[in-house]
């Protein structure tokens, strides 16, 4: 093996061998992310008219804790309005859901157990929600 070779071939298998646990490490917290990532707990579909308001019964009574809400609505839905503050919601107050389908995901259980939605003033929200844990 020539001076060059003696330098480089160790080098090259420092890198290779440096590589290889990279990618063993990154698989095994891979799998450790999917086995503790959120998992949906209870889900809801229904029809909200009028002063309706659409809230997560199950954060309310505070026997569970939740990550993420996923709340959407189709493409059939009205427009309305979501709180996520502890604010009560109304037809014309809070942050806007748009008509023809609209999807947020809220993170945080405080901001799950205060959200509320309603539809606006003459409109129906079909909506999705479901909640992870």
């Amino acid at each position: 093996m020539d001076f060059i070779g003696r330098i480089i071939a160790p080098a090259l298998e420092t890198i290779v061998d440096s590589l290889t646990r990279f990618v063993r490490d990154d698989v095994t917290l891979r799998k450790i992310q999917a086995l503790n990532a959120a998992r949906q707990s209870y889900f809801d579909q229904a029809v909200a008219t009028g002063a309706t308001i659409v809230f997560v019964p199950q954060a309310q009574q505070g026997e569970q804790t939740f990550s993420f809400l996923l709340f959407v609505t189709d493409e059939l839905s009205g427009r309305g309005r979501f709180m996520i503050n502890g604010t009560p919601v109304s037809a014309t107050r809070g942050f806007p859901i748009q008509s023809a389908g609209f999807q947020v995901l809220i993170s945080g259980h405080e901001n799950i157990k205060a959200f509320q939605a309603q539809a606006e003033a003459g409109q129906t929200l079909n909506y999705t929600w479901g909640v992870f844990q």
